[in-house]
């Protein structure tokens, strides 16, 4: 690792094969601003040029990737690329089929977007009916072929009270249940969904639970850091459908486009890149010294919604971690 952050690798990437999408959630941060996708060629040629580059962890999002057609063209590619796979899906288009291709591409796992832990609430949130079903029977599918599941969840107002019915319905179908509170802005600035986000009591409430039931949930809010700065930009990067280069999926700051220029050269040249990887920790205003630092999951895209700056004080993060403090707190008295 010291290696690949001394040599500025990109390690991960996150690429958006489209922003179409079959479902139309309710706190959905997407907003399609084109529908020029890249082609398929195109696709396989910033393959190659990410393989070069030394990237290594590949996922695949979208929108829903699996509405492309060509989406097992491009899985085949990226395997024989020997990029380590991953899929991020709403499950609802998974097929018998897809999850023997799945298997056998070896993907690392397949996240889930589960938004209720039964079917009124998740196709109220997704806003489309059968969804849930079709979840649950993907999940069936992916089991048969032992691969390995996890349920991404979005804790918002409209179905946290079911927090305990997220962890029965995860364990009687064995997959691994990550939540979030977080819900982000639409990446065009569009503040919607934030209506949607849960009150501090509605956290402690959920979190009180999810906390005693597995410690591991508590590490993974309220471990000790390396740092307040993540790896977006530095290590790891998102690619957009029409083929922009993002340092995170959630931050809206392009630094440039693949159709025009080479990766190797946005990713060494990039004027926003190279200002990120310019930040140091004393450059985060409040942020640095904060006592919460060692525990905050500090986000920079988050700062740039709320105040048009990377390095300012992210308010929803900060209004989270104190949250989530007083429960690890409150459970060590």
């Amino acid at each position: 690792m010291d290696k690949i952050v001394d040599n500025t690798i990109p390690l991960s990437v996150s690429f958006e094969l489209t922003w179409r999408c079959n479902l139309s959630c309710l706190h959905c941060y997407q907003f399609q601003s084109s529908n020029q996708e890249l082609t398929t060629p195109e696709i396989k040629d910033i393959l190659d040029q990410l393989a070069d580059a030394g990237a290594f962890y590949l996922s695949f999002t979208g929108g829903e990737p699996l509405m492309r057609e060509d989406f097992w063209e491009i899985a085949e590619y990226a395997r024989y690329k020997t990029f380590s796979i991953m899929l991020q899906t709403n499950g609802s288009l998974i097929t018998h089929k897809d999850a023997k291709n799945i298997y056998r591409l070896n993907f690392s796992e397949v996240r889930i977007s589960l938004l209720g832990a039964t079917e009124s609430i998740h196709d109220g949130i997704t806003r489309v009916e059968g969804s849930f079903k079709r979840v649950i029977e993907a999940i069936r599918l992916l089991k048969e072929e032992s691969v390995r599941v996890i349920f991404a969840t979005t804790l918002m107002r409209e179905n946290a009270f079911e927090y305990r019915q997220f962890r029965d319905l995860a364990d009687r179908l064995g997959v691994i249940l990550i939540t979030s509170p977080v819900v982000y802005p639409k990446n065009n600035g569009d503040n919607g969904p934030i209506g949607h986000r849960l009150t501090e009591a509605e956290i402690k409430q959920v979190y009180s639970y999810y906390f005693e039931w597995d410690p591991e949930m508590q590490k993974q809010f309220c471990i000790e850091r390396k740092g307040l700065l993540c790896g977006f930009g530095r290590i790891a990067c998102s690619i957009n459908p029409k083929g922009e280069l993002y340092p995170c999926v959630a931050l809206p700051l392009a630094a440039g486009s693949l159709r025009r220029t080479p990766f190797k050269d946005i990713w060494s040249k990039s004027e926003i890149l190279n200002r990120i990887r310019a930040i140091q920790e004393q450059d985060l205003g409040d942020c640095y010294g904060c006592s919460l630092s060692l525990s905050c999951f500090r986000c920079s895209a988050m700062s740039y919604f709320e105040k048009g700056e990377i390095t300012a004080v992210p308010e929803e993060c900060c209004r989270i971690t104190k949250t989530l403090k007083e429960v690890r707190d409150a459970k060590q008295a």
